[in-house]
């Protein structure tokens, strides 16, 4: 071949493993002009490149998308509009340490989101490191009302309902604006399901149930991780689950279980599967993969739904071979140590995730309890087909956006807050060596992070429209 058949490009990945979710792992040169992938090639092949990025010994996976954050949570404010930026500045940072490309932020804790929206994309364009979107809670009414004008004119597929958070419980947690009930969940459901691609996101937990636990255990004088999690026990969470999908089966609307984290929940959603009907869509996050109730964490581990039990821990890894489950995220919430106490009662539920996500997953492909293609199509694939973003994002393709991971899946490092760059001041993850690292970042065609340094800005984030319609989808304003 002559000189003049080489291939040129802006950005050239040679050497690596590339790993394509639903296809298969080959050793390709990935050619990216621009923003996006613009060939995929048999190693053979001479290119040029203004930048060569040498993949040898590693694998190059797609950005990792985590669909279930809270950008600005922090503890009992909810969460408050003047947080947004300095959090998008941070936990994107954060983000891109374990290599995430994009992020949606679950926003609630307002009577509607037209008077507060400019503000709300303003603080991530302008801060944001990374492409991100948002899902919204509808906790009343006013909201539900312009369900159909937060798609048509924000872009938004994904909305979320809070059967945990209702009376007492909503305006103890911060929720001031929620008057959920079951009867708005339908209502929305109904909706969601006249948008193409829209889906209908149920925190699922009986809280009538966890209310009259949780006084007895608190008089009983028990103070300790077990407690909180004993205080809403698996079978709160599962009924609920029920509850939703078959809500979600009579209005027609796709439904997504965020946060799962238990064997009688999945077995909730199988047998709701075995009906054959479609609508049932699953994610867990990476800390039910790994810690239980019993985790020497402590008040650090508060979460909601709670750690749960070794037996529960098996069973979503069974979930995820067996391909029950969809997505892993992280439920991220970038609160500091301060607010995890001084008891678990009045402690803040929450805790950051986004670094260790894919670090906590390729540690399990090191074990050999999942394989790395799986891994790319829980933390990428998945998320991006259900929260139609797709085939912008979500993998390696010919057109698709230069979102990529370069992995050591060898390296092995011991975690420290510091080096995960949230503004949360401690990792539940702390101390423990995790093998398969993040060291290279690319998003739209540009180096974010390279072995821990990030490169990225504040304000390179774009907003991500989303539409099911394919002319649209993905669009960026």
């Amino acid at each position: 071949m002559s000189q003049s058949d080489t291939l040129t490009f802006d950005a050239a990945i040679v050497g690596g493993r590339v790993v394509v979710p639903g296809e298969g792992i080959s050793e390709l040169t990935v050619g990216i002009r621009g923003e996006t992938i613009a060939a995929l090639l048999d190693p053979g092949v001479p290119v040029s490149a203004s930048e060569t990025i040498d993949a040898s010994g590693r694998f190059v996976l797609p950005g990792v998308i985590d669909p279930h954050t809270h950008i600005g949570y922090e503890g009992y404010r909810g969460i408050p509009l003047d947080a947004l930026p300095s959090h998008f500045e941070t936990e994107t940072a954060s983000a891109l340490v374990g290599g995430v490309t994009t992020l949606l932020c679950t926003y609630r804790n307002a009577p509607s989101y037209e008077e507060i929206w400019d503000e709300m994309r303003e603080a991530g364009e302008s801060h944001s490191r990374i492409d991100f979107g948002y899902s919204l809670g509808i906790t009343n009414d006013e909201q539900l009302a312009h369900i159909s004008d937060y798609h048509r004119e924000l872009g938004v597929t994904s909305f979320k309902f809070y059967m945990a958070y209702r009376g007492e419980e909503a305006s103890a947690t911060g929720n001031v604006y929620n008057t959920y009930d079951d009867g708005l969940l339908y209502e929305g459901m109904e909706a969601i399901s006249e948008i193409p691609g829209g889906m209908a996101m149920v925190h699922a937990e009986n809280i009538e149930i966890i209310a009259r636990l949780r006084r007895r255990l608190r008089s009983a004088g028990r103070n300790d991780l077990a407690a909180w999690s004993e205080s809403r026990p698996d079978f709160t969470e599962a009924e609920n689950v029920r509850r939703a999908l078959y809500l979600g089966e009579r209005t027609g609307c796709a439904v997504y279980i965020p946060h799962l984290t238990c064997r009688a929940s999945l077995d909730a959603v199988r047998e709701h599967r075995a009906r054959g009907t479609t609508i049932a869509h699953v994610e867990t996050c990476s800390q039910y993969l790994t810690h239980t109730a019993d985790s020497p964490v402590g008040l650090l581990g508060k979460v909601n739904p709670p750690l749960r039990s070794a037996d529960d821990r098996e069973a979503l890894w069974e979930g995820i071979r067996g391909g029950d489950i969809d997505c892993v995220a992280t439920d991220h919430c970038g609160v500091r140590r301060e607010a995890k106490g001084p008891d678990i009662w009045t402690a803040v539920p929450g805790f950051p995730g986004m670094a260790t996500l894919l670090p906590a997953l390729l540690d399990g492909a090191a074990r050999g309890v999942v394989s790395l293609e799986r891994v790319a199509e829980l933390t990428s694939l998945r998320a991006a087909k259900l929260f139609n973003l797709y085939p912008r994002k979500g993998t390696i393709a010919v057109g698709s956006d230069a979102d990529l991971v370069i992995v050591d899946a060898d390296l092995r490092r011991t975690v420290t807050h510091e080096e995960l760059r949230s503004r949360s001041d401690f990792s539940i993850y702390e101390g423990w060596e995790l093998t398969g690292w993040p060291v290279l970042v690319i998003g739209r065609g540009r180096v974010l992070m390279r072995r821990g340094e990030i490169l990225a800005e504040p304000g390179r984030g774009r907003y991500l429209e989303r539409f099911a319609d394919d002319k649209r989808q993905g669009v960026r304003g």
